[in-house]
């Protein structure tokens, strides 16, 4: 189940996409042909990455939030898995909050 701000983000990104769709697929047609690439095979690329690629999911099951709680604790407790930016963990910038540099 998502939480009200990750049903806003989906929303957000899909009006935004809606809205850009039309040059998005100009400039993807425009790539295609000056790289001699046919529609059919980048619909083929795209139909084979769709059914075929995977998602991972890397993070540290014992690091330790604000909470003094590990990550492996909370998403069994929540059953969700947390971004950087609500958990405020980073294994690289430490800048992973609301502007900061990642954010940005």
């Amino acid at each position: 189940m998502l939480t009200q701000a990750q049903s806003d983000a989906i929303t957000h990104v899909g009006e935004y996409a809606k809205k850009r769709k039309s040059t998005a697929v100009n400039a993807i047609n425009h790539i295609l042909r000056m790289s001699n690439i046919s529609r059919s095979s980048f619909d083929e690329l795209i139909d084979n990455t769709k059914s075929k690629a995977r998602v991972a999911f890397h993070f540290h099951p014992d690091r330790l939030d604000q909470n003094l709680k590990t990550v492996a604790e909370d998403l069994l407790e929540c059953g969700i898995y947390k971004s950087q930016f609500e958990t405020l963990l980073s294994s690289g910038s430490v800048s992973a909050y609301p502007g900061g540099a990642r954010d940005l």
